[in-house]
Protein backbone atom coordinates (compact mmCIF):
# COMPACT_ATOMS: atom_id res chain seq x y z
CA UNK A 1 0.00 0.00 0.00
CA UNK A 2 1.14 3.51 -1.12
CA UNK A 3 2.15 5.82 1.48
CA UNK A 4 1.33 9.66 1.28
CA UNK A 5 4.58 10.75 -0.06
CA UNK A 6 4.32 8.02 -2.42
CA UNK A 7 0.67 9.02 -3.73
CA UNK A 8 2.10 13.06 -3.59
CA UNK A 9 5.26 11.74 -5.84
CA UNK A 10 3.43 10.07 -8.30
CA UNK A 11 0.66 12.53 -8.79
CA UNK A 12 3.37 15.08 -9.16
CA UNK A 13 5.57 12.77 -12.27
CA UNK A 14 2.07 12.34 -13.86
CA UNK A 15 1.34 16.39 -13.71
CA UNK A 16 4.63 17.03 -15.49
CA UNK A 17 4.27 17.71 -19.36
CA UNK A 18 0.79 18.65 -19.11
CA UNK A 19 -0.10 22.28 -19.80
CA UNK A 20 0.16 23.57 -15.84
CA UNK A 21 2.33 20.95 -14.85
CA UNK A 22 2.63 21.49 -10.86
CA UNK A 23 5.36 19.77 -9.01
CA UNK A 24 3.76 18.64 -5.57
CA UNK A 25 6.41 18.37 -2.98
CA UNK A 26 6.32 16.83 1.03
CA UNK A 27 6.27 19.76 2.99
CA UNK A 28 9.63 20.60 5.13
CA UNK A 29 9.22 21.10 8.81
CA UNK A 30 11.77 22.04 11.38
CA UNK A 31 12.44 19.62 14.07
CA UNK A 32 10.47 19.98 17.30
CA UNK A 33 11.82 21.98 20.21
CA UNK A 34 11.09 20.27 23.21
CA UNK A 35 11.16 22.77 25.54
CA UNK A 36 11.11 21.56 30.05
CA UNK A 37 9.30 23.77 32.07
CA UNK A 38 9.33 22.89 36.06
CA UNK A 39 6.80 21.02 36.89
CA UNK A 40 5.21 20.34 40.36
CA UNK A 41 5.78 17.04 42.41
CA UNK A 42 2.71 15.97 43.80
CA UNK A 43 3.73 17.07 47.32
CA UNK A 44 3.99 20.72 45.81
CA UNK A 45 1.03 20.55 44.32
CA UNK A 46 -0.61 19.58 47.66
CA UNK A 47 2.07 22.23 49.52
CA UNK A 48 3.76 20.35 51.14
CA UNK A 49 7.11 21.23 51.86
CA UNK A 50 10.32 19.98 50.69
CA UNK A 51 11.80 19.96 54.39
CA UNK A 52 9.02 17.48 55.16
CA UNK A 53 9.05 14.98 52.27
CA UNK A 54 10.27 12.33 54.62
CA UNK A 55 7.21 12.63 56.80
CA UNK A 56 5.81 8.99 56.64
CA UNK A 57 4.97 6.46 59.54
CA UNK A 58 7.77 4.72 58.42
CA UNK A 59 10.50 7.74 59.19
CA UNK A 60 7.62 8.25 62.63
CA UNK A 61 8.67 4.85 63.84
CA UNK A 62 12.26 5.06 63.21
CA UNK A 63 12.81 7.87 64.84
CA UNK A 64 10.36 7.71 67.95
CA UNK A 65 11.74 6.06 71.16
CA UNK A 66 10.13 2.56 71.48
CA UNK A 67 10.72 2.99 75.55
CA UNK A 68 8.54 6.10 75.65
CA UNK A 69 5.07 4.41 75.79
CA UNK A 70 2.94 7.21 76.25
CA UNK A 71 3.45 8.63 73.48
CA UNK A 72 4.06 5.47 71.23
CA UNK A 73 0.63 4.67 72.67
CA UNK A 74 -1.03 8.67 70.97
CA UNK A 75 1.39 7.91 68.07
CA UNK A 76 -1.05 3.63 67.50
CA UNK A 77 -3.75 5.79 67.83
CA UNK A 78 -3.01 8.62 65.38
CA UNK A 79 -1.94 6.05 63.06
CA UNK A 80 -5.57 4.11 63.53
CA UNK A 81 -7.55 7.22 62.50
CA UNK A 82 -4.58 7.04 59.23
CA UNK A 83 -5.62 3.70 58.17
CA UNK A 84 -9.35 4.44 58.76
CA UNK A 85 -9.03 7.83 57.33
CA UNK A 86 -11.93 7.50 54.67
CA UNK A 87 -14.41 6.93 57.47
CA UNK A 88 -13.51 10.13 59.63
CA UNK A 89 -13.22 11.67 56.15
CA UNK A 90 -16.87 10.87 55.96
CA UNK A 91 -17.49 12.33 59.34
CA UNK A 92 -15.58 15.18 58.70
CA UNK A 93 -13.55 14.08 62.15
CA UNK A 94 -9.99 16.12 61.95
CA UNK A 95 -7.44 16.18 64.54
CA UNK A 96 -5.97 19.02 66.67
CA UNK A 97 -2.58 18.42 67.53
CA UNK A 98 -1.06 20.09 71.02
CA UNK A 99 2.07 20.43 72.51
CA UNK A 100 5.68 22.00 72.17
CA UNK A 101 8.13 22.56 69.83
CA UNK A 102 10.11 19.83 68.01
CA UNK A 103 7.70 17.08 69.41
CA UNK A 104 6.55 15.92 65.67
CA UNK A 105 3.04 17.43 65.19
CA UNK A 106 4.07 18.60 61.89
CA UNK A 107 5.05 15.17 60.74
CA UNK A 108 2.62 13.23 62.33
CA UNK A 109 0.33 15.54 60.63
CA UNK A 110 1.97 15.65 57.09
CA UNK A 111 2.18 11.66 57.40
CA UNK A 112 -1.36 11.04 58.03
CA UNK A 113 -2.16 13.70 54.62
CA UNK A 114 0.38 11.81 52.70
CA UNK A 115 -1.24 8.20 53.52
CA UNK A 116 -4.34 9.63 52.34
CA UNK A 117 -3.25 11.65 49.07
CA UNK A 118 -1.09 8.12 47.96
CA UNK A 119 -4.78 6.44 48.10
CA UNK A 120 -5.90 9.53 45.48
CA UNK A 121 -7.18 11.86 47.92
CA UNK A 122 -6.74 15.20 47.76
CA UNK A 123 -5.59 18.09 50.59
CA UNK A 124 -4.09 21.13 51.00
CA UNK A 125 -0.92 21.98 53.78
CA UNK A 126 -0.52 25.81 54.82
CA UNK A 127 1.21 26.90 57.59
CA UNK A 128 -0.61 29.72 59.95
CA UNK A 129 1.71 32.55 59.48
CA UNK A 130 2.20 32.12 55.04
CA UNK A 131 -1.92 31.19 55.27
CA UNK A 132 -2.30 35.05 56.59
CA UNK A 133 0.52 36.59 54.26
CA UNK A 134 -1.12 35.09 51.41
CA UNK A 135 -4.67 36.39 52.34
CA UNK A 136 -3.09 39.67 52.97
CA UNK A 137 -0.45 39.89 50.51
CA UNK A 138 -2.26 39.24 47.60
CA UNK A 139 -3.36 41.79 45.51
CA UNK A 140 -5.76 40.81 42.72
CA UNK A 141 -9.13 40.50 44.32
CA UNK A 142 -10.52 37.61 42.29
CA UNK A 143 -7.09 35.53 42.75
CA UNK A 144 -7.76 36.60 46.91
CA UNK A 145 -11.20 35.44 46.83
CA UNK A 146 -10.02 31.85 44.58
CA UNK A 147 -7.38 31.22 47.30
CA UNK A 148 -9.36 31.47 50.11
CA UNK A 149 -12.18 29.43 48.51
CA UNK A 150 -9.56 26.79 47.94
CA UNK A 151 -9.27 26.43 52.02
CA UNK A 152 -12.80 26.58 52.65
CA UNK A 153 -13.36 23.91 49.97
CA UNK A 154 -10.29 21.49 49.65
CA UNK A 155 -11.34 18.18 51.32
CA UNK A 156 -8.58 17.98 54.08
CA UNK A 157 -6.65 21.27 54.79
CA UNK A 158 -3.78 21.19 57.73
CA UNK A 159 -3.12 24.17 59.19
CA UNK A 160 -0.04 24.36 60.77
CA UNK A 161 1.10 25.90 63.86
CA UNK A 162 -2.19 27.92 64.44
CA UNK A 163 -1.90 30.69 66.73
CA UNK A 164 1.82 31.91 65.39
CA UNK A 165 -0.14 33.98 62.76
CA UNK A 166 -0.31 36.86 65.21
CA UNK A 167 -3.03 38.93 66.81
CA UNK A 168 -5.06 41.14 65.77
CA UNK A 169 -9.15 41.25 64.94
CA UNK A 170 -8.81 41.14 61.15
CA UNK A 171 -6.31 37.74 61.33
CA UNK A 172 -8.35 35.90 63.79
CA UNK A 173 -11.65 36.97 61.77
CA UNK A 174 -9.93 35.19 58.54
CA UNK A 175 -8.89 32.03 60.37
CA UNK A 176 -12.57 31.76 62.16
CA UNK A 177 -14.28 32.45 58.76
CA UNK A 178 -12.12 29.37 57.04
CA UNK A 179 -12.71 27.05 60.57
CA UNK A 180 -16.72 27.96 60.18
CA UNK A 181 -16.75 27.40 56.39
CA UNK A 182 -15.42 24.04 56.64
CA UNK A 183 -17.35 23.29 59.85
CA UNK A 184 -20.22 23.80 58.40
CA UNK A 185 -19.73 21.68 55.40
CA UNK A 186 -18.07 18.59 57.40
CA UNK A 187 -14.61 18.84 55.80
CA UNK A 188 -11.94 17.64 57.83
CA UNK A 189 -9.44 19.87 59.52
CA UNK A 190 -5.91 18.73 60.86
CA UNK A 191 -4.53 21.07 63.06
CA UNK A 192 -1.14 21.43 65.04
CA UNK A 193 -0.71 24.28 67.77
CA UNK A 194 1.76 25.27 70.63
CA UNK A 195 -0.73 26.89 72.48
CA UNK A 196 -2.68 25.33 75.21
CA UNK A 197 -6.35 25.24 75.19
CA UNK A 198 -7.14 28.49 77.53
CA UNK A 199 -4.67 30.33 75.20
CA UNK A 200 -6.54 29.01 71.87
CA UNK A 201 -10.11 29.64 73.64
CA UNK A 202 -8.44 33.62 74.41
CA UNK A 203 -7.06 34.48 70.79
CA UNK A 204 -9.98 32.86 69.26
CA UNK A 205 -13.75 32.86 69.66
CA UNK A 206 -14.62 30.46 72.32
CA UNK A 207 -17.37 29.34 69.72
CA UNK A 208 -14.31 28.82 67.06
CA UNK A 209 -12.31 26.32 69.84
CA UNK A 210 -15.81 24.43 70.47
CA UNK A 211 -16.21 23.75 66.94
CA UNK A 212 -12.61 22.36 66.73
CA UNK A 213 -12.74 20.06 69.97
CA UNK A 214 -16.28 19.09 68.43
CA UNK A 215 -15.04 18.06 64.87
CA UNK A 216 -11.23 16.97 65.97
CA UNK A 217 -9.49 13.87 67.70
CA UNK A 218 -7.57 15.82 70.22
CA UNK A 219 -4.18 15.02 71.62
CA UNK A 220 -1.44 16.37 73.87
CA UNK A 221 2.05 15.32 71.97
CA UNK A 222 4.81 15.14 73.79
CA UNK A 223 8.53 13.90 73.42
CA UNK A 224 11.80 13.84 72.60
CA UNK A 225 11.79 16.31 68.94
CA UNK A 226 11.53 13.51 65.78
CA UNK A 227 14.18 15.89 63.71
CA UNK A 228 17.07 14.66 65.21
CA UNK A 229 15.93 11.98 62.45
CA UNK A 230 16.13 14.68 59.65
CA UNK A 231 19.30 14.11 57.42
Amino acid sequence: MENVKQIIERIGSAMIGTQNPKIYRMPEYDEPVVVDYPVKSKLDYFGVPKRFKYSTWEFIRNNSDASDKKRMQKLAQIKEYSDNFERYLKDGIGLLLKGGVGTGKTTIALAVLRDYIDKGGRGYFINAVTLMDEIFNIADFADRARFENKLKTVPVLIIDDLGAEGSGDMVSRKIEAIISSRYNNDLVNIITTNLGVEDLKRVYDARIYDRIKETCKVFNIVGDSLRKGVN
